[in-house]
């Protein structure tokens, strides 16, 4: 438990930034402050120590000696700040309370750590120590505290060397040493890693102890050992402020600070250009009271230090030139952390402080990112930002701007009136393939788009990032997307504002480009989201089945397919449907005038054509694909067409492989393929064949050695025919008997094998 007077220099100290003594003295408050400090820093300490050592194995001479190193140097830094709180407990000597007075008390019993209430002496008694306070809450519960003995003050404590860490920024601060030590320079200076300087910090016994050893144990350097001069001129010094949950002393640290603490050490530091905060994913208002009252704080601090030098200048007859503000950006980040780690997580839905008048004044900010919903506290809070050109939020932009002022009166400028960034719109994974999750999605952005207009955002967005979450699918339901987030630039972005869309794109679908809600007059929104999306698409769709829904190409849908640039694009598929044989000549799909308008595609190199169909428009898309190694056709295609589709891609082509399934059209002769085919046929390295063997074949040993012989002259290297529908006997028979019936084929190695219900026959042609 923590007392201070209520009232008085003690409390003008206790702010942090101005006050105190006339005589320079240290006032009670601070010493609580040092107090309330030190019992964090040695638990943080003890944390941090447990979780360094149990990463070692005492198994070996190595790690037993580093085990009692570690020991060592804990032991050294425990004994220094035990040493140094005796010393201040014995020095200083305490007014004397009288009966009736009333006193700020910190009772950090209470759940909540070092919640400061008001109480009244109503008995002193004076002993040895000091003087033991006997008190009585007068606000709230209004019970009787637990007595306090206050040590007599003679002095105050002296200036120490030491070195502070507060969130990755070291300060070094490096004070007049005692007569014994002889003098030194008052400096102040900063490095951004604690590793590349080796300052040591005093301890007891003589030893002296590396910084670097001390801030393995604690994190961050002794705060609590410095008096006000030390802290404020530290703080001065400092432009950034990291408060990070992911090290264990660091978590510890800010979880345990009260917010009024907070709130002093912001007053302290009026030079903050940025605050980095790292919360647990999913706690976004972790330490959120901390940071709030740390910026206040801030805002409090530059007010005072800006005002305190214009009058100097203003003494001097000369120009202040200082800005009013110095804190740019607040950034916000998730980290990942392990169930283990999570249980020691506090503070995770804290209440924020009152909010003090005047409002808080952030002149210099101009971004907030990393926003979630559980930011929304601080949107209500009344922080005035004229310069804020960016807000970024990873979910619920809308719910988090709720809380954000609207403008006073109509045609008043608002507070997001220079807003000109508002970070990535991200999209969820199903967007493009759910209708509910499509109409949320589009709703939310109105709701954004009106909550931006409504506080002063018109017109001012000068680009805008659309960020697809998962791999997203181009289909036709991105007309209503562009729409929506066509209305939402034209409200908030200004003219011709530049549109990127990020993330991974896996299918492209060109059945997009000729359905009949295809507009007649693209927006720009629209045509920019299917040109960036097809050069970022890794896979390319064209579907044929539903021929009743496609619409003839007009000429927006050609202009449009000519920008297409699928210039990542691995594989293509085409799926079609089967053609009777005595049916008539189907009229020409507008598919395959979109794919004659689309630009080459030099990364493809696999086509896949399903059902008869398909193999039209893969012939088309074949000739637009310089690097095509591997081509697929199924779908039971007869096999004469399959062959005529293979060479229409061209004799100059060398495709690695060439896969063939479920092939009809195959006589019970066997395959027979003709002189007209085998001229200007693809080199092929490997040629898969599968297929079920036809009713009426008497000879199986026969109808396989045609088939290969046949295959063999297309000169591929290598031949793999799968035959399907024979039962075990005759897959055993021809196992042995093919073979050997085709040994006779000069240069070719003949093997045959069962795969499941299968048997293949593998040639291997040298001459292929």
């Amino acid at each position: 438990m923590d007392i201070d007077n209520a009232d008085g220099p003690a409390a003008a100290a206790a702010a942090g930034v101005q006050g105190g003594a006339a005589n320079g003295s240290v006032s009670l408050r601070d010493v609580t402050d040092q107090l309330d400090s030190m019992t964090s820093q040695m638990a943080a300490c003890t944390e941090a120590a447990k979780l360094s050592t149990s990463q070692l194995d005492d198994n070996t001479a190595e790690d037993r000696g580093r085990l009692a190193d570690a020991l060592k140097t804990f032991t050294d830094a425990h004994s220094t700040l035990r040493n140094q709180l005796t010393h201040i407990l014995t020095t200083l000597r305490a007014p004397r309370y009288k009966v009736g007075t009333r006193v700020s008390v910190a009772a950090e019993e209470r759940r909540g750590d070092s919640v400061w209430v008001t109480a009244a002496v109503y008995h002193t008694e004076e002993t040895d120590g000091g003087t033991v306070v006997f008190m009585r809450e007068v606000e709230g519960r209004e019970e009787n505290l637990k007595p306090v003995t206050v040590p007599h003050r003679t002095k105050p404590p002296p200036q120490h060397n030491q070195d502070l860490r507060m969130g990755g920024k070291t300060f070094s601060w490096k004070g007049k040493r005692d007569n014994q030590q002889g003098g030194a320079v008052t400096s102040v200076g900063t490095t951004t890693k604690a590793q590349q300087s080796t300052p040591v910090v005093s301890v007891g016994a003589g030893r002296r102890l590396p910084r670097e050893g001390l801030i393995l144990i604690c994190g961050y350097g002794v705060w609590p050992l410095f008096d006000n001069s030390i802290a404020k001129e530290a703080g001065a010094q400092c432009r950034q402020v990291d408060i990070d949950c992911s090290r264990a002393a660091d978590r510890a640290f800010w979880q345990t600070m009260p917010a009024n603490v907070a709130m002093r050490w912001g007053g302290r530091m009026p030079k903050i250009a940025r605050i980095w905060c790292c919360h647990p994913a999913g706690e976004g208002a972790w330490c959120l009271d901390v940071i709030s009252a740390l910026i206040e704080g801030h805002t409090e601090g530059r007010t005072a230090m800006v005002a305190e030098k214009r009058t100097e200048a203003e003494r001097r007859g000369e120009a202040a030139d200082i800005p009013d503000g110095s804190l740019t950006t607040i950034a916000f980040e998730a980290a990942e952390l392990s169930d283990e780690v999570m249980q020691s997580v506090r503070r995770t839905n804290p209440g924020l402080p009152s909010v003090s008048a005047p409002l808080p004044s952030l002149p210099a900010l101009t971004s907030i990112s990393g926003l979630t919903r559980r930011h929304r506290g601080i949107g209500n809070r009344g922080w005035r930002a004229p310069s804020l050109e960016r807000v970024q939020a990873h979910e619920h932009k809308a719910e988090v701007l709720q809380e954000v002022p609207v403008a006073a009166e109509e045609g008043q400028p608002g507070p997001l009136a220079n807003l000109e960034d508002v970070g990535p719109i991200e999209i969820p994974a199903n967007l493009t393939t759910n209708q509910q999750a499509l109409t949320i999605w589009c709703t939310r952005l109105q709701m954004l788009g009106s909550g931006l207009v409504s506080r002063g955002c018109r017109r001012s967005i000068k680009s805008l990032k659309v960020k697809f979450v998962n791999r997203a699918v181009v289909s036709p339901r991105l007309f209503d997307f562009a729409e929506a987030l066509q209305t939402f630039a034209s409200a908030v972005c200004i003219e011709d504002a530049p549109i990127s869309f990020k993330g991974v794109v896996g299918w492209f679908l060109l059945k997009t480009l000729y359905r009949p809600l295809f507009p007649a007059a693209p927006s720009p929104v629209l045509e920019t989201l299917m040109h960036q999306l097809a050069n970022q698409a890794t896979e390319v769709g064209v579907d044929l089945r539903w021929y009743t829904l496609a619409a003839p190409a007009t000429p927006a849908m050609l202009d449009m397919a000519r920008g297409l640039a699928f210039n990542k694009a691995t594989r293509v598929v085409v799926l079609g449907v089967d053609q009777p044989a005595q049916a008539a000549p189907a009229p020409a799909h507008p598919a395959l005038a979109i794919i004659h308008q689309i630009q080459p595609m030099p990364q493809v190199s696999s086509l896949f054509l399903d059902k008869h169909t398909a193999l039209a428009a893969g012939i088309q898309l074949a000739s637009k694909m310089p690097n095509l190694r591997e081509l697929s056709i199924q779908g039971g295609v007869p096999m004469e067409e399959a062959l005529q589709a293979i060479k229409a891609i061209g004799c100059e082509r060398e495709l690695d492989e060439v896969d063939l399934s479920d092939i009809q059209g195959v006589g019970s002769g066997g395959i027979d393929i003709g002189e007209h085919i085998r001229e200007g046929f693809p080199q092929i390295t490997k040629l898969v064949v599968d297929l079920r063997v036809p009713g009426g074949v008497t000879d199986f040993v026969e109808f396989a050695c045609s088939s290969v012989r046949s295959l063999l002259q297309l000169k591929c290297k290598t031949v793999d025919l799968l035959l399907r529908g024979l039962d075990a006997d005759t897959r055993s028979r021809l196992e042995s008997a093919v073979p050997a019936q085709l040994g006779s084929i000069v240069g070719t190695m003949i093997w045959c094998s069962q795969k499941g219900e299968k048997l293949r026959i593998t040639a291997e042609h040298d001459s292929g």
